[in-house]
């Protein structure tokens, strides 16, 4: 039985393009963190197959999906930190939505914030240092960034721009793409004065939304969601982007017109897992695409009760294993 809905945000749009504010440009940085060829990487994602909002980890081939918190509040929106210890997650356990860390396994659950407004969709920094946030504590929805070991030291860092959402961080841990109600910035987590304008979202896309921004460990690519108008019917699709222009490449067609979330990069930026919404069942599950030959695999299909399995997160770290089954 499905229980209740994930918070989610009203149609918008961003996209990043660079990778610093005004004329600096930030040298190409090598991969974070450095890959670890010794295990295979996980995924984290949202579930409600027990019956309750989840976050579960699991293999990247799908093998082992088990819960890891276990909560009778619903859970939601995992993010791994650098290093592959830690999960950062989004939960309204105590009564309304804050943010929380965990070890990856799922032993001390702490929360990190503690205010009356809605705090969501975490994200770590590729430095570990950091994590950026949603969260409308001030009237409005504004990206925050705190301190990821104790949750001190938040910070606006989008300031008067409204409705600011949609944090991406740069792979150098010193940059923070974000969306406002008219355009997408790119703000300077350590000067947050340098906050420049990089894309009018009018000018790009025939939809109305745009989310889901990643970047690719390499640094060199975007992975976004944004609907695309086929005659009278929008229908959502994956986008990348390279970094060095306006260059956008649709991944695949989507011809059942059904909706894509959050596609996040595989730890050698060559896939992206994502979820969408299934035709046959209506269920959503978790997918892997490869970026180059564009096949597909799906890797979580729950049988019995319908559930959904959403917001995948892909682990910085391991390798990526050989997918067998194309689907």
């Amino acid at each position: 039985m499905k229980t209740g809905t994930l918070p989610t945000f009203a149609a918008s749009a961003f996209i990043a393009l660079a990778l610093a504010c005004g004329t600096e440009v930030e040298p190409t940085p090598t991969p974070w963190p450095t890959p670890d060829n010794s295990t295979v990487s996980r995924i984290a994602f949202a579930s409600n197959r027990d019956g309750n909002w989840e976050i579960y980890v699991m293999n990247s081939d799908g093998s082992n999906p088990h819960n890891v918190t276990n909560n009778p509040g619903r859970d939601s929106h995992p993010s791994w930190s650098p290093d592959g210890s830690k999960i950062a997650f989004q939960s309204e356990r105590d009564g309304n939505w804050e943010i929380y860390v965990m070890n990856s396994d799922g032993s001390e659950q702490v929360r990190l914030t503690n205010d009356r407004g809605v705090d969501q969709s975490p994200t770590w920094s590729p430095d570990g240092t950091q994590i950026a946030f949603v969260s409308d504590r001030g009237g409005r929805h504004s990206v925050w960034t705190m301190n990821s070991d104790d949750g001190s030291v938040p910070v606006d860092v989008t300031g008067s721009y409204v409705n600011s959402r949609w944090p991406a961080w740069g792979p150098r841990s010193r940059t923070l793409a974000y969306e406002t109600v008219q355009d997408v910035r790119i703000v300077r987590t350590d000067d947050v004065q340098l906050n420049e304008k990089i894309v009018d979202k009018n000018n790009f896309f025939d939809g109305f939304f745009v989310g889901w921004l990643d970047w690719s460990p390499d640094g060199k690519k975007l992975a976004m969601i944004s609907n695309h108008q086929e005659r009278t019917q929008f229908t959502r699709l994956i986008y990348t982007s390279q970094l060095d222009g306006f260059r956008f490449r649709r991944l695949y067609d989507n011809p059942s017109g059904l909706p894509y979330e959050r596609p996040t990069w595989a730890p050698d930026s060559n896939m992206i897992v994502y979820s969408v919404k299934d035709a046959e069942d209506g269920d959503w599950d978790i997918h892997v695409v490869d970026f180059t030959t564009k096949e597909t695999w799906r890797l979580t299909n729950d049988v019995g009760a319908p559930s959904d399995d959403t917001l995948p997160d892909w682990e910085p770290r391991g390798f990526v294993p050989e997918f067998r089954t194309f689907q």
